[in-house]
């Protein structure tokens, strides 16, 4: 009697297993997920003519990986067996995100929770930001400093063999080169990791009606400024306020200045001599200026043709 109960549900499974969802295949109807039996697979989509398609008439589709508690992140993962490639989309366990060359176990991009907005923004055309959503050339970067010893850029040099970096170049506020007031900014300039000068341009007042490029060498510690650029044209060698009336003016107490030095064959080889044109003729021993129409040496005497 048993045996005889069973033979209905027997006749039923029989019956179930010949028809067409027996062989994996779902019907197509809306949301419902559909397999063509050729190994692609659509949801929300009846014609699917990739491995997986997903579609959906919504604010913002979205497919998930969610790691519920386990140890790893979540991944997304892309191989190929031909080339060996192995890429991986991964959310960290610290909160993070990167991008991953697994084949060579290389983090090639990595990104902290909570970074900053518009870390990286690529703007139509291709101008990149780096802080900046609207960059209007091809490299924008912007940032708070907060104190001078912060770098906004910053060049090293790294050596993989013993891990040490070394400064190469670096960006950041100014507050060395004697400027006692003002604002400005300063590119560094390093050797072996320790800066030996810098080049600083800053405004001497907020409205930056006065403004100045500062070269700064280091010197037993301390930075020295050994020539100044000023907004109005001035140039200082040796000093950091050059005289109201002169347009160069070198200071020292040890040395002197040096003009080119030429033989009179040589220096009446110079082309369209400019009117006031200065240098030290060696063979006669002698500064000669031109006045114009002819060489006149310092002591007033034309020079002998």
């Amino acid at each position: 009697m048993k045996t005889t109960n069973f033979l209905p549900v027997i006749g039923l499974l029989i019956m179930f297993a010949s028809s067409s969802e027996s062989f994996g295949q779902w019907s197509y109807n809306g949301n419902d997920i559909y397999n063509d039996n050729a190994g692609y697979v659509g949801v929300g989509n009846n014609t699917p003519g990739t491995l997986l398609y997903v579609a959906k008439n919504m604010g913002e589709p979205t497919i998930a990986i969610r790691n519920l508690g386990g140890g790893g992140g979540a991944t997304y993962s892309m191989v190929d067996d031909l080339s060996g490639a192995n890429w991986k989309f991964k959310a960290t366990t610290y909160g993070g995100f990167k991008i991953r060359d697994q084949a060579n176990s290389l983090d090639v991009l990595t990104i902290e929770p909570n970074s900053a907005a518009n870390s990286l923004y690529i703007k139509t055309g291709g101008n990149v930001g780096i802080g900046s959503y609207n960059p209007s050339s091809k490299l924008v970067v912007r940032g708070q400093i907060p104190s001078p010893s912060d770098f906004l850029v910053h060049f090293v040099d790294y050596d993989d063999g013993t891990d040490d970096i070394r400064t190469i170049l670096a960006l950041r506020r100014n507050s060395t080169g004697g400027m006692t007031q003002g604002f400005g900014t300063a590119v560094d300039i390093f050797l072996d990791n320790m800066i030996c000068g810098n080049l600083v341009w800053f405004t001497e007042d907020i409205v930056g009606s006065n403004t100045q490029l500062q070269f700064n060498l280091r010197y037993n510690d301390q930075f020295h400024t050994r020539m100044v650029i000023r907004s109005d044209g001035k140039v200082g060698i040796g000093t950091t306020d050059p005289h109201p009336s002169a347009k160069l003016e070198i200071n020292s107490s040890g040395q002197g200045f040096l003009p080119p030095r030429m033989t009179t064959v040589e220096m009446e080889s110079i082309t369209d001599p400019a009117e006031g044109l200065i240098l030290y003729n060696t063979t006669l021993q002698s500064p000669c200026w031109y006045n114009g129409s002819e060489w006149i040496c310092m002591s007033g005497s034309p020079v002998d043709k």
